[in-house]
């Protein structure tokens, strides 16, 4: 489907153009642009890797959602695009303190992140808090070359992600600009996964990566970076593969296998492909795409067949050993403005 709408931000450098698409505004079920919708939920497959991820919810309605396309040339000549996509929700908005708690699942000294920001403090306000969240993207399907047909792009060294921190900075704008007057937002804060911010949304400049990604501890002065976890319910059960830390995950399975307490078919069958399990048991760390279907073994009541565990004493363990994957950052809007400028001058002056 082609998109029609024209795009509300254009930046052209000599060796890039990023295109700024605003998918949807806050308060409504209605798309600014079909092409953008059908996009957006294409970019959201990307979720899959995860488990069984809708690519819609009942957040959507009350989002703000932003699209990114980057263009740049391939040193074949061809040309590459990127996607990028994301979603904004206030804090304050219309929403249940439970629902959004579900959208920003953490504790803080497990109270609900969501009502303690939704409180005024001496920090900060509810209402100059957005939320970010469903950030997702993907490389150039294909390649379009100068008045030929599209190629299949097949090379994986082609397909790596290489502008996701401008694309992600200047949806960030394109939010503060459409809302600024709205709502004096001052945080933007969300869930990340720390590979997330190290390898795609931010740039390694001489000085420090740009833009900064606060420890959400920011929020609560003088609180201890312990303070702030995953709310471990069911949810995160069903989404091992984001909620945790794989790396350990595949160390416990590995253990509990060994020591005769979970049987290595109950763990095989759940991965995403049965004979990884061959090289889990070799103590090699597995892909978190292989956990994506880990969900039902993760969630089981009761005993586990084959095994010496029922799913309580999994769970259990998984608390015990196995650290949280995503962690609550913060984007201070004043830093962030001076931290965009400089990072812009990366992609004008060098072109990246």
């Amino acid at each position: 489907m082609h998109i029609t709408t024209l795009p509300i931000q254009h930046l052209r450098t000599p060796s890039v153009s990023l295109l700024i698409y605003r998918g949807k505004h806050i308060g409504t079920d209605q798309w600014l642009d079909p092409a953008l919708q059908q996009k957006t939920e294409e970019l959201r497959q990307s979720y899959n890797r995860y488990g069984n991820v809708p690519s819609f919810d009942s957040f959507d309605k009350n989002a703000a959602i932003y699209l990114a396309c980057t263009e740049y040339r391939h040193k074949s000549g061809l040309l590459l695009d990127e996607w990028l996509s994301a979603r904004f929700i206030f804090a304050d908005h219309a929403l249940t303190p439970n629902e959004l708690h579900e959208l920003l699942q953490c504790l803080y000294h497990d109270q609900p992140v969501i009502e303690i920001l939704r409180t005024p403090t001496a920090v900060t306000q509810p209402e100059h808090i957005a939320i970010v969240s469903r950030i997702c993207g993907s490389s150039g399907k294909f390649i379009t070359v100068d008045n030929c047909p599209t190629v299949p792009l097949v090379q994986k060294s082609q397909t790596q992600l290489r502008y996701t921190a401008y694309a992600f900075a200047f949806m960030i704008k394109q939010f503060l600009d459409d809302y600024h007057s709205w709502k004096d937002i001052q945080f933007i804060v969300g869930l990340f996964r720390n590979e997330l911010i190290t390898k795609s949304l931010t740039i390694q400049t001489e000085a420090k990566p740009l833009p900064t990604f606060h420890h959400g501890v920011t929020l609560f002065p003088d609180a201890p970076l312990d303070a702030l976890r995953i709310d471990r319910d069911i949810a995160a059960y069903n989404f091992p593969a984001y909620f945790f830390n794989t790396d350990s995950l595949n160390l416990m399975l590995q253990g509990l296998i060994t020591d005769g307490q979970l049987s290595q078919h109950s763990v095989a069958s759940h991965l995403k492909n049965p004979e990884q399990i061959i090289h889990l048991m070799k103590g090699e760390t597995l892909s978190y795409r292989e956990f994506c279907n880990m969900g039902p073994l993760f969630t089981r009541c009761g005993s586990i067949p084959s095994s010496l565990m029922s799913g309580e004493e999994l769970r259990a363990m998984i608390v015990e050993k196995v650290p949280d994957g995503p962690e609550f950052r913060v984007l201070k809007i004043r830093q962030w403005e001076e931290e965009f400028m400089e990072l812009i001058a990366t992609i004008v002056n060098t072109g990246a």
